[in-house]
């Protein structure tokens, strides 16, 4: 940006040929970048679905614990320590069923 920006003097093709090369530049690096994330989507694209699934799926659990402990907070049914003894066995449990 400090190119088209600075007040140079004037010297004929230095100055259209500096930025003919920078919008160059510029233009190969962009492909570069758009081509790269392409291919890595490509390549990698089920391992990359599976990722997303496994991460939804530990984000419902954890927003599940924690509507049951608002849950059981209001109501007062059970004792805290119990809830968490719970909830933990009940993390172990999912996450072996999405292992498998």
């Amino acid at each position: 940006m400090k190119l088209f920006n600075i007040d140079y003097p004037v010297e004929g093709f230095s100055i259209i040929f500096d930025l003919l090369v920078l919008t160059a530049l510029i233009t190969v690096w962009i492909f570069a970048i758009i081509e790269t994330i392409i291919i890595d989507v490509i390549e990698q694209g089920p391992e990359i679905k599976d990722d997303f699934t496994y991460l939804g799926k530990k984000l419902v659990t954890l927003c599940k614990l924690a509507v049951e402990r608002i849950k059981s907070k209001r109501t007062k049914l059970e004792p805290f320590e119990l809830m968490e003894e719970e909830s933990v066995e009940n993390v172990e449990k999912r996450e072996k069923v999405t292992q498998k």
